[in-house]
């Protein structure tokens, strides 16, 4: 369990874990038995500007357990995903959920024939944070997945039409059919002798202020829609404690199909509470740090979703909710969510404008829902530089066959120009720069 700190770090220590490529483990995603492979190390303390470099470098978190699978060899490469939020674009599915959402908070009236179902996948946690959280006690373990239940057949409105069936290529690149009509869009401004530019910038305003919109209540609703954004290990957070818990383990029973056992207070606090951040900062005009933002309905708490803010980006870390509100689509609702939560921090500080949505697996049906919060953006594993996820990329990773693909084909490989002579290490609790440091305890450095 990491410290608790009562003031935000403003140094990192790691403790890294060896794991040597020849032990491979057992994948959660397409049942390998050994074929997963990633580094991991646990954070006594870090910094959210260290933890933020990580994420850009293809890390996550699960509690203070720090992993980052080995693309060349591990058996289902993942490449972190972000969306760029001031540009969001609301795609068709994605209304219909708003807009289903707002009919239920002005007239308090179920959908037809859509009670409580528990198919929903979309916004989704990545399988190694979750398994993260069963495996940390105490020392944590690089083993990070383990075999999950046969998927459930995902319904229409966020099952994947993605194959590499030729006879249906046709339909697998909604991104190619939007350039054209975009193009046709610009053409036609053009012959009314309209600024395209400005046009798509003045598109691109009207959306973020549509998508807050959706979730600004109205004096006439009939169902109270509240959001609270409460910071952990508060006296705010402390209350809503149990009752938080309560509703994770509800949710993962019944979402995920996880035994009483496997949902204890202490699992939960360890997975979604425990932070190597300490106490949000508060230098800056946004607080920086990890947050539970609680979703009420009525008063009632029907959902949370944890998250980091770093000092450009929020980073999602896990969402949960009530089952019996399944027909409200609160995945896909959180999510939207989070990015409007993005584009309000964004005109506090201009520099906060990305939303990440963790790991981006391209093989993983269940994942292919990432993309659809457009425009998205995936770090390339080789130059380690975000690029937009259009047809060029989508095509490539077809052509890959869910192997690890150098996304960015006109960069080299970034280099590390730092001099680690001077970076600080701690050794036998001492605290001394690496060239210092014993040279017969060294290892080989990747």
């Amino acid at each position: 369990m990491c410290s608790v700190r009562l003031e935000p770090p403003t140094h990192t220590i790691v403790e890294y874990f060896h794991n040597p490529e020849s032990t491979g483990r057992s994948c959660g995603y397409c049942k390998s038995e050994t074929g997963s492979f990633s580094d991991g190390m646990w954070a006594h303390t870090m910094s959210p500007e260290n933890y933020e470099s990580l994420i850009n470098n293809g890390w996550r978190r699960s509690g203070c357990y720090l992993y980052k699978p080995r693309g060349p060899v591990t058996c289902c490469p993942v490449y972190t995903i972000r969306n760029i939020s001031s540009k969001v674009e609301i795609t068709r599915s994605q209304r219909k959920v708003l807009k289903r959402f707002k009919k239920y908070l002005a007239d308090g009236v179920l959908p037809k024939q859509q009670k409580y179902s528990t198919l929903e996948q979309d916004h989704a946690p990545d399988k190694m944070s979750m398994e993260c959280a069963h495996e940390i006690s105490g020392t944590p373990e690089i083993n990070v997945d383990k075999p999950q239940k046969p998927a459930e057949k995902q319904p229409s409105s966020v099952r994947s039409t993605h194959t590499n069936s030729p006879q249906t290529s046709k339909k697998e690149h909604p991104l190619k059919k939007k350039l054209l009509r975009r193009e046709r869009k610009r053409q036609k401004l053009i012959a009314k002798g309209l600024d395209p530019v400005e046009f798509f910038k003045r598109n691109e305003r009207n959306r973020v202020s549509e998508l807050q919109d959706f979730f600004t209540p109205k004096d006439s609703d009939k169902v109270l829609f509240s959001t609270k954004l409460v910071q952990v290990d508060s006296p705010e957070f402390d209350e809503m404690f149990p009752i938080e818990h309560l509703l994770y383990k509800k949710y993962q029973m019944h979402t995920h199909g996880d035994k009483e056992h496997d949902c204890r207070a202490s699992q939960f606090r360890r997975f979604l509470c425990d932070n190597p951040f300490g106490a949000p900062s508060s230098e800056g005009r946004v607080p920086h740090g990890t947050f539970h933002n609680q979703y009420y309905m009525n008063g009632v708490l029907i959902a949370v979703g944890v998250i980091d803010i770093l000092p450009s980006c929020v980073s999602s870390v896990y969402f949960f909710y009530d089952p019996e509100y399944s027909f409200l689509s609160p995945g896909t609702l959180g999510a939207l969510h989070e990015i409007s939560f993005v584009n309000n921090l964004t005109t506090q500080d201009p520099t906060l404008q990305h939303y990440y949505l963790g790991y981006y697996i391209h093989k993983c049906d269940k994942m292919k829902y990432k993309r659809k919060f457009r425009p998205c953006e995936l770090l390339c594993p080789v130059s380690n530089a975000f690029l937009r996820f259009d047809e060029r990329v989508l095509s490539l990773l077809d052509s890959m066959n869910g192997g690890c693909a150098q996304l960015d084909q006109h960069m080299s490989i970034k280099t590390n120009t730092q001099d680690v002579r001077n970076v600080l290490l701690l050794h036998n609790r001492r605290v001394l720069p690496f060239d210092r440091y014993p040279k017969k305890t060294r290892k080989p450095m990747s």
